[in-house]
């Protein structure tokens, strides 16, 4: 089962899925906890779970379909002028700099594949920062570093390998710009080549390899029970989905808290700083403006957020409630499925590596919609505060 969505996919926080979407959002968290536990117990499951890779920069390759030549690039090969590279000359036209060194590895190596679609992946290594430390090799792509312990074939496997590469989208349609994107990849008919180490991220065995205990398996069905969309008055969802603007801005906010290595941890105080956050941002927007229609335009929107805020303090009260829920419940999983990884992950430290667990899960749901399982307040927090090593 495929997710089917626009071009350039953004995955959600599964947490995320109450505040974008309300009441059905807090349906659609219970499902993917729902089948996430059946696939944690062994029980027959429509639903995936995929390693999500802390690979970068992104790569989109593969055939064109008009014309059939392999090409390279970015999400830009889906512009209305594309961006798409068939040759190294292109691809210094497209793509300067340390990304244009990244990308003609790819057309070199990639193209060896032999891809027949159109594939996105992230690239975890190349030659420039994959580094032999005697007992192990170690690369570090964006704000993870991974680590290869020698005299394991994965090992030699790397070793050999000029670039390595994770693919998790494939595209689908008769032109670029016509493209749709389905989550997964199938690289079984891919060409075998030692200069290319490819994963296609699937987790192909769960139950075994990671069992929760009586007592995990109850927090995890208590908080699906708690997840009740009714316990929050219909009038409130319906105020919180017909307000873009406080959807878009809370999770800003919550970014920014994340940030701070605050988290969003007691509701009712969230909703206090928030307005305050809200506030501040806005006044700063309004103390930029010099047309008064535009300043009388933040005035309104502070006002009307600070009064929706107010107007509907016990419902996103509770709603926040279910959002915390559904944070310990994800937690709970991600401390099991840390497990699984065949791949050591660190963080760099003033003193050295300190072992650090992996970027987070992709949980794709019986339809084939999909989100992402991310400690926020570990991963999350380093990667928004991280210097990125690409351009």
């Amino acid at each position: 089962m495929f997710l089917t969505e626009a071009k350039n996919i953004h995955l959600e926080h599964i947490e995320d899925e109450i505040i974008n979407s309300g009441a059905e959002g807090v349906l659609t968290v219970r499902e993917y906890l729902a089948g996430i536990l059946d696939l944690l117990q062994g029980v027959g499951s429509e639903s995936k779970l995929t390693v999500k890779w802390d690979g970068a920069p992104a790569i989109i390759c593969g055939a064109d379909p008009q014309n059939k030549r392999f090409f390279v690039g970015t999400k830009g090969v889906f512009n209305k002028t594309s961006k798409a590279a068939y040759t190294p000359t292109q691809i210094r036209n497209f793509y300067p700099g340390n990304l244009g060194d990244k990308m003609e590895n790819a057309f070199i190596y990639l193209k060896r594949l032999g891809i027949k679609q159109v594939l996105q992946g992230d690239l975890l290594f190349d030659d420039n920062i994959k580094q032999d430390t005697g007992d192990a090799i170690t690369f570090q792509p964006n704000t993870i570093v991974y680590k290869v312990d020698k005299g394991t074939e994965l090992y030699n496997k790397i070793n050999r390998a000029r670039m390595g590469i994770a693919f998790h989208t494939t595209y689908v349609g008769e032109t670029l710009a016509g493209m749709d994107a389905h989550f997964g990849a199938d690289i079984s008919g891919l060409n075998q080549t030692a200069d290319v180490w490819v994963d296609d991220a699937t987790i192909k065995n769960i139950s075994g390899s990671v069992t929760l205990t009586k007592p995990e398996q109850l927090e995890i069905q208590i908080a699906m029970k708690y997840l009740n969309p009714k316990s929050v008055p219909n009038a409130v969802w319906k105020a919180m989905q017909s307000n873009s603007e406080f959807i878009n801005t809370f999770k800003i906010f919550v970014n920014s808290e994340i940030k701070k290595g605050v988290g969003v941890s007691r509701p009712t105080d969230i909703i206090d700083n928030f307005a305050t956050f809200y506030r501040a941002k806005k006044e700063k927007e309004l103390a930029g403006l010099k047309q008064d229609t535009a300043k009388q335009v933040r005035v309104e929107q502070i006002r009307d957020q600070l009064q929706f805020l107010s107007d509907n303090k016990i419902g996103l009260t509770q709603m926040l409630n279910m959002y915390n829920t559904t944070i310990k419940a994800k937690n709970i999983i991600l401390y099991k499925l840390k497990n699984i990884q065949q791949i050591g992950t660190f963080k760099k430290t003033n003193t050295g590596l300190q072992v650090t667990d992996p970027e987070g899960f992709v949980a794709i749901n019986a339809g084939g919609n999909a989100v992402k399982l991310v400690d926020r307040l570990a991963f999350s927090r380093t990667n928004l505060t991280t210097q990125k090593n690409w351009t």
